[in-house]
């Protein structure tokens, strides 16, 4: 009894029972198959939680990293990987059972601006220099991939010929200032439709918003206190008539020292006081709307004397 007992524990133990479950690994009809990868961009930096999308099966996305697995029935896929701000990546895969594939889709950031915009510039003119109009269109650009990536800005300036001009960085933002175009011209573009875009190291292009120029300010402030060639002591209250105008302005005073250094006082009022050492100055005035567009005076230099 013994004898049989311990025989058929033997036979228990070195026969296999079948493997009849389809979801058994080692199963003889188990038909899945696996797909994992990361998701990076061009630089082979991860992006994180890329969606993914396998058409006619499922949908998910990957982790922080860029990782992603999915379990699949054997069979031809198109699997698409893409972002928010990136462009999406397809890729065609055939998926075998028991088998792993391992795929590296790449997708990269779009350009993006962060704001953008017009303004006028208007400088008036003295009696030998005529009056002057300028054009500047500042934007800040972004993209997910990296400051490093952008390779040009462009701006569609909406002239009766249109035509582009290109955007340099300064001072973390792209600019560039039309000059030597008459103030006629630059009043004719005002309620037109400016557009600009950027392009990344990979001929990935994002736009921005449409935008406007709102209008040219040739109304000036005009200074009343010091006038040129004033002498005077300090302190120095600086007073400048409103410019006629209907809608909302602030001021910039700009004072040059004799040295070439340059100041520059932001104030509400038409009128500021500063205290500045004896020597020679020189002055501005600009007054400024709420879009950027301003005028800016005549050139008005005096002096500051000892008491």
């Amino acid at each position: 009894m013994v004898k049989r007992f311990l025989f058929m524990i033997i036979i228990l133990l070195t026969c296999s029972p079948p493997r009849d479950n389809p979801f058994d690994p080692n199963s003889p009809i188990f038909k899945f198959g696996f797909l994992k990868g990361s998701v990076k961009n061009h630089y082979h930096i991860p992006v994180p939680y890329p969606e993914i999308y396998i058409l006619g099966s499922q949908k998910g996305c990957g982790d922080s990293t860029g990782n992603f697995f999915f379990k699949l029935e054997e069979d031809s896929y198109k699997v698409i990987f893409s972002k928010s701000g990136y462009t999406s990546s397809t890729l065609s895969v055939w998926i075998a059972s028991k088998d792993t594939l391992e795929v590296f889709p790449v997708i990269a950031g779009i350009p993006y601006f962060e704001e953008v915009g017009v303004a006028s510039e208007f400088y008036k003119g003295t009696a030998i220099q005529p009056d002057r109009c300028y054009l500047t269109i500042k934007a800040e650009v972004k993209d997910p991939d990296g400051l490093q990536d952008i390779d040009s800005v462009k701006c569609l300036i909406p002239a009766d010929n249109p035509y582009y001009v290109t955007l340099f960085p300064s001072a973390g933002y792209y600019e560039a200032t039309i000059k030597g175009t008459s103030i006629v011209t630059i009043e004719n573009w005002v309620g037109r439709t400016f557009r600009a875009y950027a392009v990344d190291k990979w001929g990935i292009r994002g736009f921005s918003r449409d935008f406007t120029l709102v209008r040219v300010i040739k109304e000036t402030a005009n200074p009343l206190y010091p006038q040129n060639g004033d002498s005077v002591e300090s302190p120095v209250s600086f007073v400048w008539r409103k410019p006629d105008v209907n809608f909302s302005i602030h001021y910039q005073l700009i004072l040059y020292e004799e040295n070439g250094a340059e100041r520059i006082f932001d104030t509400e009022d038409t009128t500021i006081t500063l205290s500045l050492n004896p020597s020679r100055y020189s002055y501005y005035i600009r007054a400024i709307d709420e879009f950027g567009n301003f005028s800016q005076s005549t050139y008005t230099v005096f002096y500051v004397i000892s008491k």
